[in-house]
């Protein structure tokens, strides 16, 4: 069973993960202005949350979802940003004292915003986590 700390390390090692493959990244949902320079935040940029987790027995396996938003009328940028972000977690290993997990993608797909002008890659990963009790 997962504790607390455990559960916030898993979030902070998810967290500086996609930071290697870029510097603006938030959990849950961008704010309105970035916290480092007060303005507002700016394209492209990436959102994750791990929504849900199931156990059976072990591993316990939760459920990472990216999004990667950007405002180019073309979508190079968001492409590389998405390849970027899957390069560095699909197929991921990391241990630490208290929990060893591996990630794998489920999906990437391109999902239409309400604004035309702004575009999103959603990728979805099972992570697989090994608590240490």
């Amino acid at each position: 069973m997962a504790t607390n700390s455990a559960i916030v390390e898993l979030s902070e090692a998810i967290f500086n993960r996609i930071k290697e493959a870029h510097k603006r990244v938030y959990l849950d949902m961008a704010p309105e202005k970035d916290p480092a320079t007060g303005k507002a935040v700016r394209f492209p940029y990436v959102c994750y949350r791990l929504p849900s987790s199931t156990q059976r027995e072990l591993p316990e396996e939760f459920f990472l979802e990216v999004d990667c938003w950007d405002n180019r009328a073309d979508a190079i940028r968001l492409e590389n940003l998405a390849a970027a972000v899957d390069c560095k977690l699909h197929g991921w290993n990391y241990i630490s004292d208290q929990f060893g997990l591996r990630v794998f993608r489920v999906n990437r797909l391109n999902v239409r915003d309400p604004d035309p002008k702004i575009r999103r890659r959603l990728l979805r990963y099972l992570v697989r986590v090994y608590f240490i009790t």
